[in-house]
């Protein structure tokens, strides 16, 4: 059973995990050994699509103020996929599951066909068990409920960004 929130598909072995939000650093242990992380030079860049213009203007508006960096955000499905294929770069893809021309799953299609490695989170009002189903098997990462917040939200973009080439 997929739980909301938690990954679909995890990140490999080798990735380094994330600490903290973006520019602010942290703590780690390995071994019993507590390491410093220096703050992250570069914001978490994130691409974000939804039909809804309040719900767009309030997700940039909020995690640009809390340090990541949005570089785009649209209302079609289609406008994603097309600004993926023409090379704009995101560490992290947040789209509704209903828009007007591609829905959320289609979009992820298409997206991880161009950028296999894409992490692409579906940012719903309507979770249920066979959405996540149907998420899982177009590559997303994770499926959110828009009633948990942008605090869960920002959490999971952390958590699973795309690693810089």
């Amino acid at each position: 059973m997929l739980a909301r929130g938690r990954p679909l598909h995890p990140r490999s072995a080798g990735d380094a995990p994330l600490i903290g939000p973006p520019g602010q650093g942290g703590a780690a242990t390995h071994g019993g050994v507590v390491a410093t992380v220096p703050a992250v030079a570069s914001p978490i860049r994130v691409l974000i699509g939804d039909d809804t213009v309040h719900v767009r203007r309030m997700l940039r508006s909020m995690l640009e103020l809390d340090g990541f960096e949005v570089v785009a955000d649209v209302a079609a499905g289609t406008e994603v996929a097309e600004l993926i294929e023409d090379g704009v770069r995101a560490d992290v893809i947040v789209l509704d599951e209903r828009m007007p021309d591609l829905d959320g799953i289609e979009t992820a299609r298409r997206v991880r066909a161009a950028r296999p490695d894409q992490v692409v989170l579906l940012y719903t009002a309507f979770p249920h068990r066979e959405l996540e189903e149907q998420a899982a098997a177009a590559g997303i990462t994770a499926v959110l409920a828009k009633v948990d917040g942008l605090e869960a939200l920002e959490r999971e973009i952390t958590r699973h960004r795309t690693p810089r080439l």
